[in-house]
């Protein structure tokens, strides 16, 4: 039982998903790129909205 065994055995337990740099980039890039998108459409969406101006009549829609 030496603590060399037991390192080794520690290291290479705790590997992620990403493993080049390469990946990552990709990674970085879509993690902010994604949101970002999400982001602008919502705004886009909300912002489209038909709403009636100040102190229009809305008996027609009830």
């Amino acid at each position: 039982m030496s603590d060399n065994d037991h390192t080794t055995a520690h290291e290479e337990a705790h590997t992620g998903p990403i493993k080049t740099p390469k990946q990552l980039l990709a990674a970085v890039f879509f993690f902010f790129v994604i949101p970002v998108f999400g982001i602008i459409g919502l705004v886009y969406y909300v912002s489209s909205a038909n709403t009636l101006g100040a102190g229009a009549d809305n008996s027609a829609k009830a």
